[in-house]
């Protein structure tokens, strides 16, 4: 109770001005260029200093541009107060970190305590993360808010990119990867084109069905198509995609490919149990009797991808995927 207390008469001594003033609020001022982002426009007067991230993909984008941050919000349940070996406890991209990040809460609730102490000059997330928060960030610091949704990581780049005047540096990233899904195309057209059709699926249990994760515009089928393939279509394959696909139902499907997007259902924070989906498959008497996985062309990739899913994520998926496919050319 005493923490809840605390918490409260913080909070509400710096909405009240106690912390940092009438210059807290987020309105525009006419000498400080404004960036365009999902809540609307923000004020950034100066390049920033202390920086915030609020989840995993803004951290990929910050990170894609050598800006390293003071905080973070992770995707799993961190109870440290910093992240004193951020090689193991950021995955995938925690190598690219050269200092210690402060803890600011699970990216789902972020500790709106630490962030007042922290003091950041601009805090990063993501739309959905600015629901029912949008203001009370915007009272701690300027807060800037991308959504991956509307034109993928390229987009959200530039958005992040012009808060600290590395526009250019942007546009490089996004050219290097460009680049790199042109060559994989080159190097995978054989496979192109004799197995042309890929069906994207997730699942965190073989036995509860999977998800079309091939519907909506995302980092795989950015990079699936890229590379010259074509996504199976379930909505022209009279499935019902708002319901989930029993594996019963996966037989029916005509695919060449199938790449299943893995994740466990019962434990979450285990980031190795996503491989227990690839023994499931091999072990289920319908799918180990599929064709295509005879031929050796089901591939599992890691779902905690999908919460990374920007530049140096997708340096790992293309590659990951160039090595999946070329084993069974």
């Amino acid at each position: 109770m005493y923490k809840s207390l605390k918490l409260y008469l913080i909070v509400s001594f710096f909405l009240l001005g106690g912390c940092y003033g009438e210059n807290s609020s987020p309105k525009l001022s006419s000498n400080c260029p404004s960036i365009t982002h999902e809540n609307g426009e923000t004020a950034i007067c100066q390049t920033p200093k202390q920086v915030v991230a609020l989840s995993p993909y803004v951290l990929d984008l910050l990170l894609s541009l050598n800006i390293q941050p003071d905080g973070f919000s992770s995707a799993n349940i961190f109870r440290g107060r910093i992240f004193d070996n951020p090689t193991s406890q950021i995955p995938y991209i925690g190598k690219y970190l050269t200092s210690q990040l402060i803890n600011t809460g699970d990216r789902h609730n972020p500790s709106l305590e630490t962030l007042i102490l922290l003091k950041p000059d601009v805090i990063i997330g993501e739309y959905w993360q600015g629901n029912d928060k949008y203001s009370l960030l915007s009272q701690i610091a300027p807060t800037i808010l991308v959504n991956e949704e509307k034109g993928g990581w390229r987009r959200d780049l530039m958005t992040v990119a012009k808060i600290f005047n590395q526009e250019t540096k942007a546009q490089e990233v996004i050219k290097v990867r460009d680049n790199n899904i042109l060559s994989a195309r080159e190097q995978l057209s054989s496979i192109v084109t004799t197995h042309p059709r890929i069906l994207l699926l997730s699942t965190g249990s073989i036995v509860d069905g999977f998800y079309d994760y091939g519907t909506q515009p995302t980092i795989y089928s950015h990079i699936i198509e890229g590379i010259g393939f074509e996504i199976v279509n379930l909505k022209e394959s009279n499935h019902n995609i708002n319901e989930k696909i029993s594996l019963e139902a996966i037989p029916n499907i005509d695919t060449d490919i199938i790449i299943v997007i893995a994740w466990d259902r019962e434990d979450k924070t285990n980031l190795d149990r996503w491989k227990i989906r690839q023994r499931e498959w091999a072990n289920n008497p319908i799918l180990s009797n599929l064709e295509v996985f005879k031929q050796g062309k089901v591939y599992f990739l890691d779902a905690h991808l999908t919460m990374v899913r920007g530049a140096l994520a997708e340096d790992i998926i293309l590659l990951e995927m160039i090595s999946l496919l070329e084993k069974n050319k």
